[in-house]
């Protein structure tokens, strides 16, 4: 497992990611309702949604667990707020100590004095470079 922080290339990756955990992982816990109200079928299309994570994501200290070329997991801290924002690991990655290592290595990150700076050179490092589009792995099932 590879943790390296987010880049805009990414967000496709995540959304989906993101819908299919809501709708497999989740499941047990939400009603259908409740599932397509949090991550709807249109999550990885919707502009709002698009933008509001990336730009939630480029202020938020994150890491993305992969495997190779397949996103696993990932995870964000609002360090502002201080808090964990969004922790997704995907179905076929449960029970791996994926959450585990997000939160291990975003917690010890959070704690650096050099995080701050490092995070706005990510941000504007991305802010500068046009997004390309990642691979989407599994994105249907």
């Amino acid at each position: 497992m590879q943790l390296k922080p987010y880049q805009p290339n990414n967000l496709t990756a995540m959304l989906a990611l993101f819908h299919r955990t809501v709708h497999t992982v989740n499941a047990k816990d939400y009603t259908p309702q409740q599932q397509d109200a949090w991550a709807p079928g249109d999550v990885t299309q919707d502009p709002q949604r698009r933008a509001r994570w990336d730009q939630t994501l480029r202020e938020h200290l994150n890491l993305l667990a992969w495997e190779g070329e397949e996103l696993m997991g990932f995870g964000d801290i609002d360090l502002a707020a201080g808090y964990l924002d969004r922790l997704y690991v995907g179905e076929d990655f449960q029970g791996r100590g994926v959450a585990t290592a997000l939160c291990d290595r975003l917690e010890q990150a959070a704690q650096k004095p050099s995080i701050l700076q490092a995070m706005r050179e990510q941000s504007e490092k991305a802010k500068a470079e046009p997004p390309k589009e990642a691979p989407v792995k599994n994105a249907e099932r």
